[in-house]
């Protein structure tokens, strides 16, 4: 029996960090609060936009990777569009303290949120698993897509 008790006491003693990984734990701590207190704090919504954020990235290395197009230095630019993303959150979390409003920063949110969720749809269709998008969702992709292109040559043309 205190055979057992003195394994328990080895694994725990095992799992608490020592020198550098107390103090990286404690960087990403702090890096955490901090961005946490940027953003307007962690609520539902931010946990949306990040877990869209997440499979987003996900889904595209996927689809790098099946179309053999995968490059380490799209994904940092991926990365970094990520914490774009969160500072712009950031900034408009700051105007509404400013105004006293809550408004700008939701919006911001919504927004992002339907452009990373509009990126996974594309990412699953560029992973060649497009038949199992609703062809409305897929045409509307489509139509938004052949606008953009016209409106890149037009600004061309100008």
């Amino acid at each position: 029996m205190l055979q057992i008790f003195d394994d328990c006491i080895d694994f725990f003693k095992n799992l608490m960090p020592t020198g550098a990984e107390q103090w990286l734990l404690g960087i990403g701590a702090t890096i955490g609060l901090f961005i946490s207190i940027a953003v307007g704090g962690l609520d539902k919504m931010i946990y949306a936009l990040i877990a869209l954020m997440i499979l987003d990235y996900v889904t595209g290395i996927i689809a790098a990777f099946r179309t053999g197009q995968w490059d380490s230095s799209t994904g940092f630019v991926g990365l970094a569009k990520k914490a774009v993303i969160l500072g712009v959150v950031a900034l408009c979390n700051t105007v509404d303290i400013a105004m006293d409003t809550h408004t700008l920063r939701q919006m911001a949110i919504c927004a992002y949120a339907l452009n990373e969720a509009g990126s996974i749809v594309e990412n699953i269709d560029r992973a060649g698993w497009g038949e199992h998008i609703p062809a409305f969702i897929r045409n509307a992709l489509a139509r938004l897509q052949s606008k953009q292109e016209g409106t890149k040559d037009e600004s061309k043309k100008i």
